[in-house]
């Protein structure tokens, strides 16, 4: 036998040789040593160990047993987390030789001997005949030595985690072993013939990028992390609300396959509510992907050392960068690491989910191709909070407020921010989407359709919280003012409706009263949600300051409503048609669903046309069985079925979205056959007109005015071919004529919107509509 001592001091070595010499049975018949020692630190250089010349020199039924010494921090293993003073004098899961015989003096019982799985020498040959690298090219035989190091580290690893938990699986060596690969050389080399440079140049270039992107976590940091997400994200925030089932079935997915963890981004606190939630379920520590921005002093080393991949926002135009992250990600699928990144790059503004960003999945599905990775998991993740305290920023950011860049300073501003009462976070992980066997090459079709069902099975996690759920209703109901009765029947009816249709209410909606009153005096204290305590009775109304932060909650939850909003637009537009056309009514209406459908395909994620309409199906049957009669039958069987659903949502969901359409569209019409220019100066001119429109209440509310909304519209008119410009041979006539009516056909459903929100207050608070001042309620004059 062989005994590989994994020792980085002489402590461990004495301990180690120690505990070999104590459980050796002596000599064999013939006079055999039974038992050779060799301290080799396993994770530093092998060669000078001349560990190959020993492995060549030995039997190939001599079985290598490599050992360790598993060091176990004061106060447990999972709950203690770093003190200040290890900073100081060092890991206690990895000390140094003064801090080992310190310990050993004081606490023997904390060093551990544990040994990895053995093997002789004929098999780690041949196991390293058949061991292809992470691009599927032999390990030269050469590297012996260092691959009988690497399995001796891997099986120590692998027993330590049974001891200490699975979140401090870590890779080693990674620069070394991706620069040692055949297919890493192979890339350089065509890269370089494709530049026209050295291929060392290319090399050294790419390392450069490998140093700067590549995580190296520690145990130690990994237990920092734990310990100091915990403690953030307590800062304002109760607790982080899970469902076990749900976070066991991920861990395991995670354990056996290669996987990715794809979640949401609404505030600065959702990787950090991850990394905790991670931690405190035993995760292996993720690879989690940020960008380069946030590396600044401190930061950025604390959290490479924790598992971040810090990588830059912006690499089209750098090929060798690509290179880097390619074969970087190629080796963290093929030796098994999760990684975890925002897919929808970058933080939503709006409350809404953002449209998902396609190059880190696109890289990852590349990296599993290159790699024949097997039943790769990707597993959305749906985060989400009963308060944010960057509401208000994001407001104002949406309308033209410069934001603010991300410092050392800025964040410690941001953690005294949290410093308030902000509820819950609901964190969920949804059923994965598999690449069953060999990941194939990926298209750009697949990319969008993997992306468009990791954002849709995380929308359908959201939960509906109190916050969202009074901000829609109020917003319905705004600039008026709903009393405590007006409200309580709105919103039981939003959530019966909701109960109705198996979506998740949060756990604010479903506790006793004294929590929910808790809640809502937090909506309050934000000064979100107003209360008006003088008079016969109280009133609850959202001030036009807050529309927009108001707007932000409601939106998170939007989704939702949008299919039967979607509906009762076109019922509306049905009840309209020509009482003479009877049995075009059907034909009108379905006609206005597609076409709404279609124009707000750039904020929503609609669900297949076959879904679709057994979703029509479903909303119309519950108002009447025989809907589909009562629509044949004109105008005012369509107006009956409108008048007949509750709640109707339309005024209260999709008013922004429609509204903010307009502005744009109504400003481009203005400019004739004139090219519109820009994304960025369209959006600019837009906030200017969405303003003025307001002012002039051709819209109800600010919270239609914004970057995203005026973005979306900038796409949508750019699909319907609108924006003219170089190359667009479009009839210049033409042009007007067709911007012109598609301003004019927002316009009406502007004014459809106004309607239906008439028709829901007259049934749940009829002193808003009609009495004095109405115009000045904000009645749409368009």
């Amino acid at each position: 036998m062989l005994y590989l001592l994994d020792a980085r001091h002489e402590v461990e070595e004495r301990l180690l040789r120690e505990w070999v010499d104590q459980r050796s049975p002596g000599r064999c018949s013939g006079g055999a040593t039974p038992a050779e020692m060799m301290a080799v630190h396993l994770e530093g250089e092998i060669e000078a160990t001349g560990l190959s010349a020993r492995l060549d020199a030995a039997s190939e039924h001599t079985e290598v047993v490599p050992l360790r010494v598993m060091w176990t921090p004061a106060g447990g293993t999972e709950r203690s987390g770093p003190r200040l003073r290890d900073l100081l004098i060092g890991d206690p899961r990895r000390p140094s030789a003064r801090l080992a015989r310190l310990t050993l003096a004081r606490h023997p019982e904390r060093a551990t001997v544990i040994a990895g799985a053995s093997a002789t020498v004929g098999e780690l040959r041949e196991r390293l005949v058949d061991a292809p690298d992470h691009n599927g090219h032999c390990v030269p035989a050469e590297t012996f030595g260092g691959f009988v190091a690497r399995m001796g580290s891997i099986t120590l690893d692998v027993a330590e985690r049974r001891q200490t938990g699975r979140r401090y699986k870590v890779p080693r060596a990674v620069i070394p072993g991706i620069e040692a690969s055949a297919g890493f050389r192979e890339a350089v080399a065509v890269r370089a013939d494709e530049l026209g440079k050295h291929p060392a140049d290319v090399a050294a270039e790419a390392r450069r990028y490998l140093t700067e992107m590549v995580a190296t976590p520690s145990t130690f940091f990994i237990d920092w992390m734990g310990a100091s997400t915990r403690k953030i994200t307590s800062l304002g925030y109760e607790r982080i609300v899970t469902d076990p089932e749900r976070i066991a079935a991920a861990r395991a997915q995670v354990a056996d396959h290669p996987s990715a963890l794809l979640w949401t981004h609404k505030s600065h606190i959702d990787g950090i509510a991850l990394l905790s939630t991670l931690y405190e379920n035993d995760f292996p520590a993720p690879h989690a992907m940020g960008g380069l921005n946030i590396a600044f002093a401190g930061v950025g080393t604390m959290g490479r050392r924790s598992g971040i991949i810090f990588i830059r926002r912006s690499f089209a135009d750098n090929p060798v960068y690509k290179l880097a992250l390619h074969q970087y990600l190629a080796y963290l699928m093929e030796k098994r690491f999760p990684l975890s990144w925002s897919f929808e790059g970058t933080r939503s503004r709006t409350g809404k989910l953002m449209p998902p960003r396609y190059g880190l999945l696109k890289y990852t599905l590349d990296a599993a191709h290159a790699t024949g990775t097997e039943n790769l998991h990707l597993i959305p993740v749906s985060i989400n909070y009963d308060l944010i305290g960057e509401a208000a920023e994001y407001a104002g950011e949406e309308v033209g407020r410069a934001k603010q860049s991300e410092s050392l300073s800025w964040f410690v501003g941001y953690l005294q921010r949290l410093r308030s009462p902000l509820g819950r976070v609901y964190l969920d992980m949804a059923d994965p989407i598999v690449l069953e066997g060999p990941a194939p090459e990926p298209t750009k079709a697949q990319v969008a359709s993997i992306a468009f069902e990791v954002a849709r099975r995380a929308n359908a996690l959201v939960p509906v919280t109190l916050p969202a759920l009074m901000c829609t209703a109020l917003m319905g109901a705004a600039p008026g003012a709903l009393t405590l009765a007006e409200l309580d029947v709105t919103m039981r009816t939003l959530m019966s409706w909701l109960r109705s249709r198996n979506v998740r209410l949060a756990e604010g909606l479903a506790v006793e009263d004294d929590e929910l009153v808790s809640l809502a005096e937090l909506v309050f204290a934000k000064g979100i949600v107003t209360r008006h305590l003088d008079g016969d009775q109280p009133v609850f109304s959202i001030e036009e300051a807050q529309h927009p932060v108001a707007g932000y909650y409601r939106n998170t939850i939007i989704h939702y409503f949008v299919n039967r909003a979607m509906i009762e637009l076109a019922l509306l537009a049905a009840a309209e048609a020509d009482p003479a056309s009877a049995a075009l009514v059907g034909e009108a209406f379905w006609d206005e669903l597609l076409e709404v459908r279609d124009l707000l395909k750039f904020e929503f994620f609609h669900p297949p046309t076959d879904e679709m309409n057994a979703v029509v199906d479903r909303e119309l049957r519950d108002v009447d069985p025989a809907w589909r009669d009562r629509l044949a039958s004109g105008p005012d069987g369509a107006r009956q079925l409108l008048e007949a659903m509750n709640p109707r949502v339309a005024h209260a969901t999709l008013q922004p979205s429609v509204e903010a359409y307009w502005v744009v569209a109504r400003w481009l019409a203005d400019q004739g056959a004139e090219p519109a220019g820009e994304r960025k100066a369209v959006v600019k001119a837009s906030l200017g007109a969405g303003e003025q429109a307001f002012l002039r209440r051709q819209i109800t509310t600010r919270a239609s005015i914004g970057k995203q909304l005026f973005t979306g519209a900038h796409s949508m008119l750019g699909d319907r071919s609108l924006l003219g410009g170089e190359g667009d041979d479009a009839d210049a006539d033409d042009l007007a004529r067709r911007r012109a009516e598609l301003a004019d056909r927002l316009g009406a459903r502007v004014r459809r919107l106004a309607e239906l929100r008439r028709m829901t207050l007259e049934d749940t608070a009829p002193d808003l509509v009609g009495g004095p001042g109405t115009a000045a309620r904000g009645e749409v004059r368009y």
